[in-house]
């Protein structure tokens, strides 16, 4: 079964914006059929970064040419033929390991998680770092306007590290890359080349560039609009601003067994210069489940996290099988003392958004500094959880 998006608003004046939007579609969760929904809500967002640069005659509806930055002529695909293994990605003919998993022996093992409060300020900041990387080649054009071109296996390199980097962060396993990403690829094209909102996810068979892979695709995968690296797409489903009730792509990027992920990236089109596509029920993970997770979590974080000190939403979110409804949370300075005031906002429960179920606030006159520590309580009925967040700058 599917079902549709609430009725949401959107703001064609902000050239280079980013939009988001989530996905639908039937999956069974711990032996209980949910429907599921990436993000219910789609917005116009302003969007730090590279997406600044969409040129404004790309938003009106006219077709343009693919933008050509990167050339796909060459030699051949050093990787054409080559068959990897599990948790593996070819790189220029090699298999190497996907981001997030570590060779042992001779196959590819989930990289050790830990406790978040027990980390260490370098060991954040060297991983959040080194997630930021873009490798120079990492899509290439196609020769007509409806080819979809490719996303290198770097490209999806640099989209895994970023994501397992956020999954590492609040206390998850790494993520798996699909072995092939055909379906997000053709969805991010025919999202670039039609208009955005709910309805990219239902493209008519009318649609330009319309393929029923690129459906298939657009039916199980968040999507954005106007960024022009996996690691910018990721960023903005974390960010997830315009979904404040929801905060569904996040959630889904923070579930704890999301495996088999497919990641797409297009520029070039109608829509705010391209879109990106990444799927999200794959279920097969088999990583930490731990009781709760947090986002910003206990111990060291990078200050300029998506969503809490960069982007904005500014929504801390809190993430147990729990009852919500009467959630309550406190945050005390630890330096002064303080009490800093929060505003609830109550999230959709259920499985409709990842799993488990979530809660979330944004501060109310005050924002993170490096090198404080922030104790939050949270409670919901019976159940507690107490834990410090300290921000540093990376």
């Amino acid at each position: 079964m599917l079902r549709g998006f609430h009725q949401v608003a959107f703001f064609s004046a902000f050239v280079g914006s980013e939009l988001l939007a989530g996905c639908v579609g039937t999956l069974r969760v711990d032996d209980h059929d949910e429907t599921l929904d990436a993000g219910t809500s789609d917005t116009g967002r302003p969007f730090e970064g590279d997406a600044g640069s969409v040129d404004a005659s790309t938003t009106d509806g006219s077709v343009s040419e693919p933008d050509a930055r990167v050339d796909s002529g060459g030699p051949t695909d050093p990787c054409a033929g080559v068959t990897c293994g599990s948790n593996e990605i070819c790189s220029r003919g090699l298999c190497i390991c996907t981001a997030g998993f570590a060779r042992v022996g001779g196959s590819c093992e989930a990289s050790p998680v830990g406790d978040p409060a027990s980390r260490t300020r370098e060991e954040v900041c060297a991983r959040w770092n080194e997630s930021a990387a873009v490798s120079p080649d990492y899509f290439s054009v196609g020769s007509a306007t409806c080819d979809p071109g490719v996303l290198s296996p770097d490209g999806v390199n640099d989209g895994m590290r970023r994501t397992n980097f956020f999954r590492w962060l609040v206390g998850l396993g790494p993520a798996s890359a699909a072995a092939a990403n055909v379906e997000a690829q053709r969805c991010a094209l025919v999202s670039a080349w039609n208009p955005v909102g709910p309805a990219a996810h239902f493209p008519e068979p009318s649609a330009v560039c319309y393929t029923p892979e690129g459906a298939a695709g657009a039916g199980s995968s968040n999507i954005a609009w106007g960024n022009h690296t996996p690691v910018s797409a990721i960023d903005a489903w974390v960010d997830d601003w315009g979904n404040e009730t929801t905060i569904g792509h996040r959630r889904w990027i923070l579930n704890p067994p999301l495996s088999d992920v497919q990641l797409g990236l297009y520029q070039g089109g109608t829509s705010f210069g391209g879109a990106s596509c990444m799927s999200v029920f794959g279920m097969g993970g088999s990583g930490p489940r731990p009781d709760w997770t947090a986002y910003p979590p206990p111990g060291f974080s990078p200050r300029s996290l998506p969503g809490v000190g960069s982007g904005l939403s500014n929504q801390w979110t809190f993430h147990a099988s729990w009852d919500f409804s009467a959630a309550t949370v406190t945050i005390t300075r630890l330096s002064d003392g303080a009490d800093l005031p929060v505003r609830i906002l109550p999230l959709s429960s259920g499985g409709g958004f990842g799993y488990p179920p979530a809660t979330s606030w944004v501060p109310m006159g005050w924002s993170i500094a490096a090198d404080e520590t922030y104790r939050v309580v949270v409670t919901a009925g019976s159940q507690s959880a107490t834990y410090d967040v300290r921000p540093v700058d990376c």
